[in-house]
């Protein structure tokens, strides 16, 4: 997420957000043995359909194929009769650090992204987006703003609008570079909103403006412009920070700070409280600085780790 963190949670909320790298890959295999593998986390486990566990990242799974089936007119049964083996990878980590990029949410899109072109009715980003959503939805107990799972169905980046729950793709300003940087600290959106950060929060009004005028900059393609409204995102971040002083935490701050010692403007990404920082620049060699001297893995570098994702 670039804006609109927490706001876009709440009655007119809107965020900015990409899809970067391959956190999640399903892959459907016709005619063979009727079995599910999940390949995650350093373990591969395999169950025949009528064994899968309904729990964890296994949730995500099954319901998503379930929702693939009913969309596509096949019963459960059916599946487990004719749909052969679906295999699920999730690389959610780098170099054995756990990274908040949103891995229930990729393994959902993936899922019924192979399941349905599996039973030959394939969507487009659109459908696909308000599919995976509900499944997500209802595997979160209805928690999230459901940002994630749009971003990544429709791929490169977006703006989601929170009431209306619909993402539109935004073009990556030429001349913009940008890396994420991972802080060495995880973080939960769901823990983080547990402690009390609501629509009448001092910081979220202004999280909500600076993100809506970071999309007006962004749709006029200019670059300082673009890089001013981030700064901008970042200060609004900050207020909501003098309120809840666990937002930024040490490892936190310390990313923030190697961004900004190198000329870069930093961009606090999600919930705050760890996981990863954007660095933003019109100087690509500064973005090379700045991952070239990071103790913790790079996430991504921008534009170049948009993930695009092809029409079916």
């Amino acid at each position: 997420m670039l804006a609109g963190e927490y706001a876009v949670l709440f009655a007119d909320g809107s965020c900015v957000a990409a899809a970067v790298g391959e956190i999640a890959h399903a892959r459907w295999t016709p005619g063979e043995r009727a079995a599910l593998t999940l390949d995650a986390f350093d373990a591969v486990r395999t169950w025949p359909w009528a064994e899968v566990p309904q729990d964890g990242m296994m949730r995500f799974v099954c319901t998503a194929v379930s929702e693939a089936l009913a969309h596509a007119s096949a019963g459960p049964k059916a599946a487990l009769q004719t749909l052969g083996a679906l295999h699920v990878q999730v690389a959610g980590q780098r170099k054995g650090l756990k990274l908040g990029l949103g891995s229930s949410a990729a393994t959902t899109v993936a899922t019924l992204r192979a399941t349905l072109r599996g039973v030959g009715q394939p969507l487009p980003p659109g459908d696909l987006a308000r599919l995976a959503d509900r499944v997500h939805k209802a595997c979160q107990d209805g928690a999230g703003s459901g940002y994630d799972v749009h971003t990544i169905a429709h791929g490169g980046c977006v703006h989601f609008d929170g009431p209306a729950r619909v993402a539109t793709p935004l073009r990556w300003p030429a001349g913009l570079f940008g890396a994420a940087l991972y802080t060495g600290r995880p973080a939960s959106t769901v823990a983080a909103l547990r402690r009390g950060i609501g629509p009448a929060t001092p910081g979220v009004a202004a999280i909500r403006a600076a993100a809506e005028e970071l999309v007006a900059a962004w749709r006029s393609g200019d670059v300082p412009r673009v890089l001013a409204a981030a700064t901008a995102c970042e200060a609004a971040f900050d207020t909501l920070a003098e309120h809840h002083d666990w937002l930024v935490p040490e490892a936190l701050a310390q990313t923030r700070q190697h961004i900004r010692d190198h000329g870069a403007v930093a961009r606090t990404s999600g919930a705050g409280g760890g996981d990863c920082v954007l660095a933003l620049s019109d100087d690509p060699t500064v973005i090379d600085a700045l991952v070239e001297t990071w103790q913790h893995p790079c996430v991504a570098r921008l534009p170049d780790d948009l993930a695009a994702v092809e029409d079916p």
